[in-house]
């Protein structure tokens, strides 16, 4: 059996590490949400800031003929300085040239991929030919786009690279995305969709085809009985 002094010291120690579990997890979570509001200097529900690049041949590409009109992903990337380390700028610009290729004459998809260079002067030519030795090697169809100056990264809040700005067909940001981690493709996957409204038309498709079906067999039957089938 426990003294009344002893039960008095565990209470106490208990109701002490109690109090500091719950005070860690309310530091823990103003961390989380400051941390999610500092992600990107945009935010999601505002119109997307137009802006003017040049493409890998110094061709000017204004984001005003791509916002408005379709679904827009623009994807701001780097070259990876250390090759040891998982190269997520590439595996992006991969994942979103399966959904590129799927999805822009079939659904209107547009991508721009900015590129950022490694300081804020003009990149060098040596770095620009292994921007487009990347970009033809993993035939990448979709604009790449220069950002000299880092006038674009800046103006976006960009904190991390790569990261992802999805613009819905009416010109508003819908999703944003810092970095790009594994298991965010499922996630990624699930915007895309939602962002060209994939599951919508499908269920409309769905309902139409049932629609047909169930008033084709109206008509069989209609007939069947004019003709005692």
């Amino acid at each position: 059996m426990f003294s009344r002094d002893k039960i008095r010291s565990i209470l106490f120690n208990f109701n002490h590490f109690t109090e500091i579990i719950i005070i860690m997890t309310i530091i823990f979570s103003f961390i989380i949400v400051s941390y999610s509001q500092a992600m990107m200097g945009s935010h999601e529900g505002e119109k997307a800031r137009n802006f003017l690049l040049e493409d890998m041949d110094g061709n000017p590409v204004d984001l005003s003929e791509f916002r408005g009109s379709n679904p827009l992903i623009i994807v701001f990337w780097k070259i990876m300085d250390n090759r040891a380390f998982i190269d997520y700028s590439l595996e992006e610009l991969l994942f979103l040239k399966q959904y590129y290729a799927k999805y822009n004459k079939e659904r209107g998809l547009n991508v721009l991929a900015v590129y950022v260079p490694s300081n804020s002067g003009n990149p060098p030519a040596s770095e620009l030919e292994e921007v487009r030795k990347i970009v033809e090697d993993q035939d990448i169809r979709f604009p790449v786009l220069i950002d000299r100056g880092l006038k674009v990264y800046k103006e976006y809040g960009v904190i991390a690279l790569p990261s992802t700005v999805m613009v819905n067909s009416s010109g508003t940001i819908k999703y944003l995305t810092p970095g790009f981690p594994q298991s965010i493709k499922p996630v990624f996957k699930k915007q895309i969709q939602t962002l060209l409204r994939i599951e919508e038309n499908d269920q409309n498709i769905q309902l139409n085809k049932r629609y047909s079906t169930a008033n084709s067999n109206m008509i069989l039957k209609s007939e069947c009985s004019k003709r005692i089938c």
